[in-house]
């Protein structure tokens, strides 16, 4: 047998979710053989400016059209008890915003009416110690921290990266670090956290941090993005996406009140839940189907969702990292790409036939996911006027893992999740795993649109699926 007849034999052993995994790893070792993203010349301590990346170039606008929203401010809270040391925290500021370039960019347009980078020279980060008045309370601490996260930014004037250190007692601090979404993801999150720990003990011990060189910066990659996905490359991703979401219907799930002419991201959250017992049985139900827990929980939002908006076939968002190359890991960056994933939620399917369509969706889609989301609102000619978010106005987001607490010297740490008034989407939905094996988070709602009770009543509409589902 030759060997091109042996490969033709050898898939065709295999079942139809074998050989899409195949597919997918095939075109990620492909993705790997391409050339390296280049770093591109700079002048130390001269101003550069470099093209945006896409997904940049879509929040310049959106923030062009609502300048106040903090709907794109990302915070990052950290409870410290013990000393600090202020000026060591100080110098880890600065030398994690002259190590990520990003993080020192501001944006505006070139001649030709292209979004910009502009990377200015490190310098040093503004850092208030914030003296809360005597016997100020868990609230009042709170209250102060919610302050400092409701700013907006200018894009244009930055900086697009603010501190404050806030000092309730001698041992009790919380340190709230506020980025623009434009230049960091949720993955950025976790390299400035790990980062600034490493910093902290190095200025407190006077030594270099112990941190490798970055290969490249966020804006070599934003170049090379650009000049990499063009051409018969492109045109084959967004075939994909043209076919797959053609005739797509809007999903309406219905709201407690009228959809205003404009979207101003007023927003708020209910928690998610779901116990370690159902966790358990939903994954082993899952992989019984070749499929992965995430989209088992698609296939559940989706059903739900389908039978609120009394539709048969929905579209949820996820958002996939966009680190494809390794030299990319250990960036500050918006890398973070939205997948539309179409699934089909008719025909009185069983749960199992619902997770056996959401995953052929997802592998599809994640096999098709270098195109950024922009580009296809864009390819769809999508009516961005009805106040309504193109093309996704729902997301599920399953995170691998969740943000770990640093070591910063002697200090106990605590990283503080907020309650966030603000909703990009309509609804959207973002979990993580806990400890003790089961999930939490939060469905985050657009409060012009549905009161919480209903939100509650969404969440546990989707908590009794999968609770019948796994007992079935």
């Amino acid at each position: 047998m030759t060997t091109e007849a042996a490969l033709t034999h050898a898939l065709a052993g295999l079942t139809p979710e074998q050989r899409a995994r195949l597919t997918l790893e095939l075109a990620r070792r492909k993705a790997l053989k391409n050339p390296a993203v280049p770093r591109r010349p700079r002048t130390e301590g001269a101003e550069h400016t470099f093209p945006s990346s896409p997904g940049q170039e879509r929040l310049w606008y959106l923030h062009a059209l609502e300048p106040d929203s903090t709907a794109y401010v990302l915070p990052i809270v950290l409870r410290l008890t013990g000393a600090v040391d202020v000026p060591a925290l100080q110098g880890a500021l600065d030398a994690l915003v002259a190590r990520h370039e990003v993080l020192r960019t501001v944006f505006g347009e070139g001649a030709d009416g292209t979004v910009q980078q502009i990377v200015r020279p490190a310098g040093r980060v503004p850092l208030p110690v914030v003296e809360l008045p005597a016997g100020t309370g868990e609230e009042g601490l709170f209250e102060r921290v919610r302050t400092e996260v409701s700013l907006p930014f200018d894009l244009a004037r930055g900086p697009l990266v603010r501190a404050s250190l806030l000092r309730r007692t001698e041992n009790d601090w919380a340190l709230v670090l506020c980025v623009h979404h434009i230049v960091v993801d949720g993955w950025s999150l976790g390299v400035l956290v790990d980062e600034l720990a490493e910093m902290y003990a190095a200025c407190a011990q006077e030594r270099a941090p112990r941190l490798p060189e970055l290969p490249v910066q966020y804006a070599d990659f934003a170049v090379w993005q650009r000049e990499w996905l063009s051409g018969e490359r492109l045109e084959e991703q967004l075939a994909y996406w043209r076919g797959q979401l053609a005739g797509a219907a809007v999903l309406d799930v219905p709201g407690d009140r009228p959809r205003p002419a404009e979207q101003s991201f007023a927003g708020d959250s209910v928690p998610v839940t779901l116990s370690p017992e159902l966790v358990t049985r939903l994954t082993r139900l899952v992989e019984g189907e070749s499929a992965t827990l995430f989209t088992g929980l698609l296939g559940a939002f989706a059903a739900v969702l389908g039978r609120w908006a009394g539709q048969s076939d929905v579209v949820v968002g996820t958002a996939v990292a966009g680190r494809t190359r390794t030299e990319l890991e250990p960036l500050v960056g918006f890398f973070v790409n939205t997948l539309a994933l179409r699934v089909d939620v008719g025909g009185g399917a069983s749960f199992r036939e619902l997770v056996r369509r959401s995953r052929q969706s997802s592998l599809d889609g994640f096999a098709h996911q270098d195109v950024p989301f922009e580009r296809i609102v864009q390819e769809l000619g999508v009516d961005r006027s009805s106040g309504r978010p193109p093309v996704v106005q729902v997301m599920l987001a399953l995170r691998n893992v969740p943000m770990r607490p640093p070591t910063l010297g002697g200090l106990g740490v605590e990283v503080v999740e907020l309650a966030r008034e603000v909703a990009q989407l309509d609804l959207s939905v973002e979990l993580v795993p806990e400890a003790d094996g089961g999930l939490t988070g939060a469905l985050e709602f657009s409060s012009e649109l549905y009161d919480r009770a209903t939100a509650e009543r969404l969440v546990g509409g989707v908590v009794a699926l999968l609770e019948s589902a796994v007992v079935a």
